[in-house]
């Protein structure tokens, strides 16, 4: 009777640590990324005024209950964001997936002071305190990306052509550069497409002090314009963005942290400036050469993808024009396809399909983009 009333207590003390600690696993099984301890992102997507946000809400978007991460039934099949059925959209499961990959570069947490400016700090890639990303973070990042996606689709381009975004090719590139995790920020790049200041310049006005103070437009600034003017339904809530943007100011990516890497406005308009970027590479530089020198290769998507891909890496366009001298594209004996297995050695796209075949092991034929 001793002995049993000892296991009972041993037991009373025992189950109730034991839960304890099981309820923690359950908490920490909410965030993808980050520390349950830091639910920063839940309190935004509840309660923050910012449009894109509201938005979000009002569609019903919003997980107000705690639950665990998981994508359950989000299929976008059974819920489209009324893309062009040919071109579709990156699907959460993707996202999801891609956000898993752990990569090694510091996180910025921003916060808006009362009077409207931004506070930020910094997490070393080994902090346990930054904002948990739960599921209702991932269908936020998912919304945004895709209505970005979607106002981009049928974007007129200078060169005549309307742009059509390949959400594989558009989904390898922001899993290589971030895994889609829009906080991280380091020397080379900054958010969600890892933008420079230079890319920045393109797509607004050109650094005053590269200038003389002289205000120059960015050879691909016509894309923000376009968007303005867009009737799209779709770009009328990245318009807001941007607006302030074609004031004529310089945003060093740098300089602005926050700008580019909050919740609020910081992801979409980093995607809107990294596609946009993408987008007057492909069609207004590199495109242009291609079209100059070999047409039947302009004409090929994935051949001109590939090159812009190159274009957006590291060694920038000059290097994706090289290629176009150098090998020859479009000269005869040779096909696209035998370009393409050239293209495809260079550096920067080995790393990208390094990272695509990492985030499809870990999607587990879940994303149907792999």
């Amino acid at each position: 009777m001793f002995t049993t009333d000892n296991k009972m207590m041993r037991l009373k003390f025992i189950l109730p640590v034991l839960f304890f600690n099981l309820s923690l696993l359950a908490v920490d099984n909410q965030c993808l990324d980050g520390s349950p301890k830091n639910q920063k992102f839940k309190r935004i997507l509840e309660s923050s005024n910012y449009y894109l946000v509201k938005e979000f809400r009002a569609k019903g978007l919003f997980k107000l209950q705690e639950g665990g991460i998981g994508c359950k039934d989000c299929s976008t099949t059974a819920q489209s964001l009324g893309l062009p059925e040919k071109l579709a959209e990156i699907p959460k499961e993707c996202i999801q997936a891609s956000l898993k990959r752990k990569v090694a570069q510091t996180s910025i947490e921003c916060t808006r002071t009362p009077e409207g400016n931004w506070t930020y700090k910094s997490h070393s890639a080994r902090s346990t305190s930054t904002p948990c990303i739960d599921d209702s973070s991932v269908d936020y990042i998912h919304f945004v990306t895709n209505k970005v996606i979607s106002c981009f689709q049928g974007l007129p381009m200078q060169n005549g052509a309307k742009e059509a975004i390949d959400p594989k090719v558009l989904f390898s590139k922001l899993n290589n550069e971030s895994g889609f995790n829009f906080t991280y920020s380091y020397g080379g790049g900054v958010g969600a497409g890892q933008l420079t200041g230079w890319a920045v310049q393109e797509m607004n006005v050109l650094d005053p002090k590269r200038t003389k103070g002289k205000v120059v437009k960015g050879n691909g600034r016509f894309i923000l314009d376009e968007i303005l003017n867009s009737s799209n339904p779709e770009c009328a809530g990245l318009k807001p963005v941007i607006e302030n943007d074609l004031k004529f100011k310089y945003h060093s990516p740098r300089k602005t942290n926050c700008e580019w890497v909050s919740m609020e406005n910081g992801l979409a308009r980093n995607l809107i400036y990294s596609i946009g970027y993408f987008s007057f590479l492909k069609h207004q530089v590199i495109g242009k050469e291609l079209k100059r020198r070999a047409p039947s290769a302009y004409n090929d998507p994935e051949l001109l993808n590939l090159l812009t891909l190159v274009g957006y890496g590291p060694k920038g366009a000059n290097r994706a024009l090289t290629l176009i001298r150098t090998l020859r594209i479009g000269a005869p004996p040779n096909s696209n396809e035998h370009f393409k297995k050239q293209i495809r050695n260079e550096v920067y796209l080995k790393n990208t399909s390094a990272k695509m075949a990492e985030v499809k092991k870990i999607a587990r034929g879940s994303c149907r983009l792999l």
